[in-house]
């Protein structure tokens, strides 16, 4: 997010101190700061919006994100499920992006492929707490508890708008917008591709981004279209992804509740590959679109 290393340090720099000044003193590892405290602190989105201004905004942004935690940790622990109930849902992630490995991956947390889990978050008014712990999950009445009572929320929810990007019906992406947990509707892929994008049970499976916590895009397969297709949700993911909030700047494949990631990273600069393997290999020689198994460069 930063290109320039020495304004990256300049600016972790400046938010270990502005932390410091509101009573919690940090250190700086790999993009978080870890407080005395034993929690651990994101600058992933104030930081992005701090590359893109000017270096004297930054201790505006600081003061402000950290008065969202300093207020968050002044809110009132609630752990009673009739309470907080009607506000539990599962907040999708990029598993690497979390700051650390809690007990939510490891038994209380949905995995959605490699790489994307949910874990339960509860929404308050002011911010949004993540539970990363099997005690907090317990007093809420166990996992089980936990996972339906999120997931029934989620299928609760609708987009605020759908936007179709491109003219060719047969290379056409559908995309979805709306608010903090939008692209956590994932988990309740079914609903979502009936409400918004009134697809009842794509019988070839459909490709998709989750790019950032508000947007989800996809496009149905179902013909040699997908190709200019991955191309538009290529450049749609590594764009919104790069934005506060930013979940996957990768293409991945949903069938039958099953999800893969299809596009990684390649050698060339600002390349990324296409795998041919898989759920999306099978799909793809069900409609006569591959005859060998591989890689392709899109």
């Amino acid at each position: 997010m930063f290109p320039d290393g020495a304004r990256a340090a300049r600016f972790a720099s400046l938010a270990m101190r502005v932390f410091a000044e509101h009573g919690i003193e940090c250190s700086y590892d790999d993009g978080f700061l870890r407080g005395s405290d034993g929690r651990s602190y994101g600058l992933t989105n104030v930081a992005l919006v701090a590359a893109a201004g000017t270096d004297r905004h930054w201790r505006e942004l600081l003061e402000q994100h950290v008065g969202g935690i300093v207020a968050a940790h002044a809110t009132p622990r609630q752990r009673d499920l009739e309470a907080v109930g009607d506000r539990l849902y599962l907040r999708l992630w990029a598993a690497a992006d979390l700051p650390h490995r809690p007990d939510g991956v490891n038994g209380f947390g949905e995995p959605l492929g490699e790489g994307l889990v949910g874990l339960a978050a509860i929404d308050h008014p002011e911010h949004v707490e993540t539970l990363t712990g099997g005690h907090d999950i317990g007093l809420l009445g166990g996992w089980d508890v936990v996972r339906r009572t999120a997931l029934a929320n989620l299928a609760a929810l609708r987009a605020d708008d759908v936007v179709p990007l491109g003219d060719d019906p047969h290379s056409q992406v559908q995309l979805s917008i709306g608010g903090f947990f939008n692209a956590s509707r994932v988990f309740t892929m079914e609903r979502l591709l009936r409400e918004d994008f009134l697809l009842e049970e794509p019988s070839h499976g459909v490709l998709l981004v989750v790019p950032n916590r508000h947007l989800v895009a996809v496009h149905p397969l179902r013909s040699a279209g997908m190709v200019e297709a991955v191309h538009t949700l290529t450049r749609l993911a590594r764009a919104e992804s790069e934005v506060p909030g930013g979940i996957s700047p990768h293409v991945w494949f949903w069938r039958d509740g099953w999800v893969e990631q299809v596009t990684r990273s390649a050698e060339e600069p600002d390349t990324v590959e296409l795998h041919v393997a898989g759920l999306l290999e099978v799909a793809m020689r069900e409609l006569d679109l591959v005859e060998d198994p591989g890689d392709s460069g899109t």
